[in-house]
Order: structure tokens, then C-alpha cells, then sequence
């Protein structure tokens, strides 16, 4: 289950516009063990990522910030078991 969630991650980052400014604000549930596999793509791509205990927890999980600051886009993943 694990491998075909990180598929489905990595379909949607593929989805998402290459000029990362046109990026819309997203919010995105996603497991921990998925968000670690994933970790190395997102920094790949040149996601500068917080890290969650910067931030209180959420209903949703906790929050990871990735920005790409130079182009004013960012994608808050929420991290949770749930």
C-alpha cells in the first residue's frame, strides 16, 4: 500500500505546472512514511522543507512548509497517521 501511495504522490508532484510559480497554494495529507520517501524528490525539485516541530500540531497532522522562496510558491504537506 505504502508503494502505490508514493506513485500516487509522485503522479501529482509530475502534475503540478513546471514554472513552480504558477503553483497554487496546496494542503496536502499525507502519511509519514510516504512524506520520507518522498523527501529526496521535493528536495531534488528545490523545496527548501521546515521542520514540522516548528509549527503546533494540527488536526490534520503536523505541518511541513515547502518553499520555494525565490518564486513566491510553497505546498504545506500535513504529516498524520490518520
Amino acid at each position: 500500500m505504502k508503494d502505490v501511495l508514493i506513485e500516487d504522490a509522485r503522479r501529482l508532484l509530475a502534475k503540478l505546472p513546471s514554472d513552480r510559480a504558477a503553483w497554487p497554494p496546496l494542503k496536502w495529507t499525507i502519511r509519514p512514511d510516504v512524506f520520507d520517501a518522498l523527501r529526496q524528490d521535493l528536495e531534488a525539485a528545490g523545496a527548501m522543507i521546515t521542520d514540522a516541530h516548528d509549527y503546533p500540531p494540527t488536526f490534520l497532522g503536523l505541518p511541513y512548509d515547502l518553499g520555494w522562496p525565490d518564486r513566491g510558491a510553497f505546498l504545506t504537506l500535513c504529516v498524520s497517521d490518520g
